[in-house]
């Protein structure tokens, strides 16, 4: 049975994170697009999910089966929130967004139009997701951390608490990102990747498949480390270095500094 809800048109989310990246693609509910109002029909949702009665969801939007929406969540219009979702208390998330199947969204967390969050993924308190963002199956954003607009996080990759994740970043399977720390736009970070806290990347760095690098490194704009290489704590990668496959940095290191 389908259920129908009033009071369902909310505006877009604002969110604190890098913005100039191309218009957002909505790939929610099949036919209701966003930017037309007349395709968005009511909101519904299957038998068996509980909408707290403060909760707010947007036009053309749909939830499916065993799915909890907290009090005084807000979801935009055109999304489709999955089966066996559960959206924590304040949640907020914009228009035409996808929530794949037992994801969970966390207390005054904030999802940006158009992303798309993968099953099972887990989007803890207070994070941001940018627009356009694709967090994939299992992933996992930590506690205020922040992700910027077009990024891509792979599956079971984790980024931890306090990171702050530019714009249009690419990061492979398995990264583990422990955070703090901050990462500048367009950097591509291949699988089973470690990253310790207060590691800054800079704008266009790529880092290959099972690299580490340790707490308090700093990489400069178009770094590239390659793959199987180990960086020790507080090294400094200047602009343009390349750093071999298997290389190993020592710790307070400084690498292709002229």
């Amino acid at each position: 049975m389908k259920h129908k809800y009033i009071n369902i048109l909310i505006p877009s989310v604002s969110l604190l994170v890098a913005t100039a990246v191309p218009a957002v693609t909505f790939a929610a509910t099949p036919g209701c697009d966003p930017a037309t109002p007349s395709t968005w029909g009511a909101a519904t949702w299957d038998a068996g999910t509980t909408v707290s009665r403060t909760a707010r969801i947007g036009a053309g939007t749909t939830i499916g089966t065993n799915t909890t929406v907290g009090p005084h969540t807000r979801i935009g219009v055109c999304g489709t929130i999955g089966n066996d979702v559960s959206l924590i208390p304040y949640a907020m998330v914009g228009d035409g967004v996808t929530v794949n199947d037992g994801a969970t969204i966390g207390n005054r967390s904030r999802i940006g139009d158009g992303a798309s969050i993968g099953a099972g993924a887990n989007i803890n308190n207070h994070a941001f997701i940018g627009n356009g963002v694709t967090v994939k199956d299992g992933a996992s954003v930590g506690t205020s951390a922040r992700i910027g607009d077009g990024t891509v996080i792979g599956p079971d990759s984790s980024i931890g608490g306090h990171a702050a994740v530019g714009s249009n970043n690419q990061l492979g399977k398995d990264v583990v990102w422990i955070g703090p720390g901050v990462w500048d736009t367009t950097s591509n970070v291949n699988g089973t990747v470690t990253i310790g806290p207060y590691v800054r990347l800079k704008d266009g760095v790529l880092v290959g498949d099972g690299t580490n690098i340790g707490t308090r490194s700093r990489a400069g704009s178009s770094v590239i480390i390659g793959t199987d290489v180990t960086v020790g704590s507080k090294v400094a990668m200047c602009d343009n270095a390349q750093v071999l496959d298997g290389m190993s940095l020592v710790t307070k290191s400084r690498f292709g500094c002229f």
